[in-house]
């Protein structure tokens, strides 16, 4: 997980870095623009205090979760046939050669 903040980090601060540069380059002159510049403020933070972040991370974790169990059961289950088809190997080469 450490990895995974360092690319947030550096992520987080090449943004803020670029916002803070198109802010002071392009004042509003408009509605239009101050609702533009609303926008950047929300995407220039860094991603843990965005609205929905800890609801998406929460998701995404959960989906990772059930994936490894999934994962785990297929192997299981894998491991468990792999045992079958080595005994009935057996099984045909003890009956070919009687």
């Amino acid at each position: 997980m450490g990895e995974k903040d360092k690319l947030l980090r550096t992520r987080d601060t090449s943004s803020v870095v670029f916002a803070a540069s198109w802010v002071s380059s392009n004042r509003p002159k408009s509605k239009c623009k101050a609702g533009s510049k609303r926008s950047l403020e929300i995407r220039a933070r860094p991603a843990r205090e965005r609205p929905g972040h800890q609801d998406l991370e929460q998701r995404l974790s959960a989906n990772l979760h059930a994936l490894k169990n999934e994962v785990g059961e297929k192997d299981l289950l894998l491991q468990t046939r792999a045992a079958e088809l080595k005994s009935l190997q057996s099984e045909v080469k003890s009956i070919h050669y009687a």
